[in-house]
């Protein structure tokens, strides 16, 4: 009976909650407020550190190719330091190719094409293995090799963000 009174107080209860449940499929955190984005990543605590705190999977695959990138950059300026030979100029080359895939990658998360960023994405982590591969065909170890491991981990874990996405 007090509906009858107070029709409008009916549809703003019935507003409110259409507007919460939207809030909620918008906002997967709301939902499941102790949903951890990294925890489909091999290194959830370096995941973790490289997405900052994002609260859907496409900020934090955002963030994460965003901190590679970095730590492409500062190795790939550690390289350049460490002498011209051929091998180390293969890793260089390779560093630079992992940073334009990478670029290409973040492209493709912006416009949602998934198969894109997903080969991308391959194609980076690709890159540091490139890099040991030269120093193994010469029967040595890639000076390079704790580096390109930190680095892998980091793409793979890009890798698993990127595969969260629908």
């Amino acid at each position: 009976m007090a509906s009858m009174h107070h029709p409008n107080l009916s549809i703003l209860v019935v507003s409110l909650l259409l507007l919460a449940l939207h809030a909620t499929a918008t906002r997967p955190s709301l939902l499941h407020p102790h949903h951890d984005i990294c925890e489909k990543t091999d290194f959830v605590q370096l995941c973790r550190k490289s997405v900052k705190g994002a609260e859907n999977v496409d900020v934090a695959s955002l963030n994460a190719m965003g901190a590679l990138l970095v730590e492409i950059n500062k190795r790939k300026e550690a390289i350049a330091k460490t002498g011209n030979n051929q091998l180390t100029r293969l890793c260089s080359r390779s560093y630079g190719d992992a940073v334009d895939n990478l670029k290409e990658s973040m492209g493709y998360l912006k416009t949602h094409d998934i198969g894109s960023l997903m080969s991308y994405l391959s194609a980076t982590l690709s890159s540091f293995s490139d890099c040991d591969s030269a120093y193994q065909e010469v029967g040595g170890k890639s000076p390079f090799a704790a580096n390109n491991k930190f680095l892998e981990d980091m793409a793979s874990n890009c890798l698993a963000l990127a595969s969260q996405i629908h």
